[in-house]
């Protein structure tokens, strides 16, 4: 398992397969990043992949300094089960 991002899309990659990804974009001003999907190809569903990417994705957020904002229905139910990222938030 290996993550990559490039051009707002964090990939989970098993070989050369892409598992599932999240899409970003860009927030106006560099205030962060807006999560628009995720998404687990069929194969790889219920073992926690899209779990294990916005894991990640707040590694990135971190490290970058990032806010977040969710337009994705994983992902704000990611965060309401995880309030302890709701520093990373904007709204």
């Amino acid at each position: 398992m290996e993550f990559h991002f490039e051009n707002n899309q964090l990939q989970l990659l098993y070989g050369e397969k892409i598992a599932g990804y999240i899409q970003l974009a860009d927030l106006p001003k560099d205030e962060g990043k807006v999560i628009l999907k995720t998404f687990v190809d069929q194969d790889f569903r219920g073992e926690g992949l899209a779990g294990d990417l916005m894991d990640q994705l707040l590694q990135l957020a971190e490290k970058n300094n990032w806010k977040l904002k969710s337009q994705c229905s994983y992902a704000t139910h990611y965060f309401e089960n995880h309030p302890e990222y709701e520093n990373y938030l904007i709204y």
